[in-house]
């Protein structure tokens, strides 16, 4: 059974990977909470996938009305799983500025590599305006350490149409040959105990200067042209969709205009039957733990 496994992984991966295919036509395994200290180093999972999540807090202790222990960042995040962990016992030193940093070192060692997703999950609100932790100052951050011209940005798809939806459906998507050496940055919503959503703030306030996409989970096909909580004009713009695996029957419809999928909580233990479905489904985001088995 393991034999056949990586087998069909193998195969599955040297289709998705071809690099004359447009990025929202690759399917691949992507890392589940890569900075947590199971993995040596964050960087070792780019020798499985070259799609990783990063999950980011304002608090270093504890979230919104709930304690807050410690510092808050100036222009960064704590990088963690659970607001009860403290960030700076995890992986890169708890900072989201040294994963990116640890991320572009390797990049500038590996300069033909691969588009790099990057999966952010903000488990917190945006900081208040006196604050520096707004949208504004999470795309400097990023830009800063990366280099915008290293990333494939919502405008540069955008091109001359009115909306990425549109975009995407008029084909935009640039062929993953052309991304060498590239980044894509996407934020999800990991936010809890609030009524905001950070995601529809983030396009709000970013607009076309925006240097990440944004993916909401959704549950239903309508959500897919109005997530809930965003706005109809926002909701244009979004073109990314982050799917829990009981949902994932989804993914067939977004792939159908153009849109891109990830499907993450897939039962335990993972499976190739699993694997097999979901890229069968063109999902184009499959979120494993155990990224061993797809080990070229």
């Amino acid at each position: 059974m393991k034999i056949v496994f990586l087998f069909i992984l193998t195969f599955l991966s040297a289709i998705g990977n071809c690099q004359d295919v447009p990025f929202n036509k690759n399917y691949q395994v992507a890392c589940h909470n890569c900075y947590m200290p199971e993995y040596n180093s964050l960087t070792d999972v780019f020798s499985f996938t070259k799609a990783i999540e990063i999950d980011i807090w304002d608090n270093f202790q504890g979230s919104g009305s709930l304690l807050r222990a410690g510092k808050k960042m100036n222009q960064d995040w704590f990088v963690k799983h659970d607001f009860w962990v403290k960030g700076n016992l995890n992986c890169c030193g708890g900072s989201f500025r040294d994963c990116l940093l640890t991320i572009k070192k390797w990049a500038d060692i590996h300069k033909d590599h691969d588009i790099i997703t990057v999966f952010i999950d903000k488990k917190e609100n945006w900081s208040e305006s006196y604050e520096t932790r707004k949208p504004k100052d999470f795309d400097e951050l990023i830009c800063s350490v990366i280099g915008k011209q290293n990333i494939l940005t919502p405008s540069i798809l955008l091109a001359d149409k009115t909306n990425l939806k549109e975009a995407v459906l008029s084909n935009y998507w640039p062929l993953l040959d052309s991304l060498k050496g590239k980044f894509i940055f996407v934020i999800t919503n990991g936010s809890e105990f609030t009524d905001r959503n950070p995601l529809n703030e983030y396009l709000f306030n970013q607009n076309n200067e925006a240097v990440c996409f944004v993916a909401p989970e959704i549950t239903s096909e309508s959500e897919i042209k109005s997530p809930l909580g965003v706005l109809p004009k926002n909701a244009e713009n979004i073109i990314f969709y982050n799917l829990n695996y009981k949902d994932r029957n989804l993914a067939i419809n977004i792939n159908s205009i153009g849109c891109i999928s990830r499907v993450f909580n897939l039962p335990i233990p993972e499976t190739s039957e699993a694997y097999a479905e979901l890229n069968k489904d063109k999902v184009n985001f499959i979120v494993f733990s155990n990224l061993q088995i797809n080990k070229q």
